[in-house]
């Protein structure tokens, strides 16, 4: 008998992002061991250069629909694709923040550049695949490098406690992701999550144990990843005794992948819809209280915006109890909402790496004081992201914050649209103190003026307009999405 073997028809395409990304990160890393000194231009250009051109692969296949590949493991989706884009944005500019900000905290570490491209190709990966073989590899790749990361600043013992912190509890909450893939598997045979409602259905109530075991402790591991309530407590600590340019690769990065699996998970466990959907609902609503009622009494400025990126969490949290319980149209609210926050999150960590000046940051809100006198640019855009921050005036963070009521509203979750709006008047409150202390002049008298290096300045006005433009073009940005 003869036997014939098939090369199987794979469309690299859709992959191609994260093969960019992939070799990025190795080119970077011999860019770094073939540096002169401490110089880290070369390592820095390789790892935007290599990031952008993933970037403009993304851009040109939105709106193609692909085929799942290599056996069902990746699938890009319109919602994958818009995350994806997303991240390389969030990255390239994590990036260039930490180009100016190492080298004034005395950090020289080349190794950073890599080390944040392979963290990025981690979270490309829960964006594309709802395989759980794929989703847990790509947390432990985006996991492993912010550990390290978090350490970055060996002179500081709040950095070296926040790695430790960091490690010990994302082992302990990968248990959970762990075990629950496992029982999966054990009550399905498989590996995908879209396997999820056949197997509950065809079991006849054999396997539903299982299967809601398996669902708890995925739910625990994701939870942690988004900083979810109760599964929130290392943010905190972790943001504070980070590096700046760290926590804000960590609070966009870090985030929008385990975001997306969360979708998917709400989205493929249809079976359980009554009862995820209120689950997810009270995940939301804790999360978005706890976050802003924790920041309104913090008086350290990163461990603030900690708490502001539990809260929200808890927004997007909104998004996902909506999708779980009707996926219509929220995709697109998702994809917006997610490219708001992060250029935000980013425009505002900027701010206070900015202030990093001979090694030294803002630690308290007061260290903001006298901002205005310093650089008139990053107090001005302080104030924009602000604004968005609490999703007001004619900024992304409003009309994001719109389209998430809107849906919830369109879904049948009026009570669920409440609490987001009462949340975010709430939050104003500690907002307007950073822009208080921002424009209030030193206590010692007036400031000097400091320029900031065109490296912060080109990042602060491509936020700032960047989230400005997004209600200005909307239809532009949707297009360039989602098309």
């Amino acid at each position: 008998m003869k036997y014939t073997f098939e090369i199987p028809q794979i469309v690299w395409l859709p992959i191609l992002p994260m093969i960019l990304v992939a070799v990025t990160g190795m080119a970077a890393l011999v860019a770094q061991m073939m540096r002169k000194g401490s110089n880290n231009s070369g390592v820095v250009f390789t790892s935007v250069f290599g990031l952008a051109m993933a970037l403009a692969t993304s851009l040109g296949t939105v709106g193609k629909d692909f085929p799942a590949q290599f056996g069902g493991m990746v699938a890009l989706t319109p919602l994958g694709n818009a995350a994806q884009i997303i991240v390389l944005i969030s990255a390239i500019l994590s990036i260039l923040i930490s180009s100016n900000y190492l080298p004034d905290k005395k950090i020289t570490l080349g190794e950073v550049y890599p080390l944040l491209i392979w963290a990025t190709l981690g979270s490309m990966m829960l964006c594309v695949s709802t395989n759980l073989l794929v989703i847990f590899i790509g947390i432990e790749i985006l996991s492993i490098s912010l550990y390290v990361l978090a350490g970055l600043s060996r002179g500081e013992e709040r950095s070296e406690e926040a790695a430790m912190k960091y490690f010990l509890l994302g082992a302990f909450a990968t248990g959970f992701l762990l075990y629950g893939i496992a029982f999966f598997y054990g009550a399905t045979g498989s590996l995908e999550l879209a396997n999820f409602n056949p197997a509950w259905i065809g079991s006849k109530g054999e396997n539903t144990g299982l299967l809601t075991i398996s669902f708890a402790l995925i739910l625990i591991g994701l939870g942690f990843k988004c900083s979810l309530v109760p599964f929130h407590q290392w943010t905190p600590d972790v943001y504070s005794g980070a590096p700046t340019n760290v926590v804000a690769f960590m609070a966009t990065v870090g985030k929008v992948g385990p975001f997306i699996v969360l979708a998917n998970l709400a989205h493929l466990t249809t079976v359980l819809n009554s009862n995820s959907v209120w689950l997810f609902a009270v995940l939301a609503v804790l999360t978005m209280v706890v976050g802003n009622v924790m920041a309104y009494i913090q008086t350290e400025i990163k461990k603030m915006m900690a708490y502001s990126s539990i809260a929200n969490a808890g927004y997007v949290a909104v998004a996902i109890t909506v999708m779980a319980k009707s996926a219509a149209g929220v995709g697109p609210t998702l994809a917006y909402y997610l490219l708001g926050y992060c250029l935000t999150t980013i425009g505002a960590f900027a701010v206070l790496a900015f202030s990093a000046s001979q090694g030294k940051e803002a630690i308290k809100v007061s260290d903001l004081r006298g901002l205005l006198g310093r650089s008139p640019l990053a107090a001005g855009a302080l104030a924009i992201f602000v604004l968005s921050l609490i999703g007001i005036g004619p900024v992304s963070g409003f009309v994001g914050k719109f389209l998430l009521v809107r849906d919830s509203v369109d879904t049948g979750l009026l009570w669920l649209a409440v609490v987001l709006v009462l949340n975010s008047i709430f939050g104003a409150y500690y907002y307007f103190g950073l822009l208080r202390a921002a424009f209030q002049p030193d206590e010692g008298g007036a400031s000097l003026e400091v320029k900031p290096s065109f490296v912060y300045q080109g990042t602060l006005l491509f936020c700032a307009l960047a989230i400005i433009e997004m209600v200005v073009c909307y239809p532009f940005v949707m297009r360039l999405l989602w098309l």
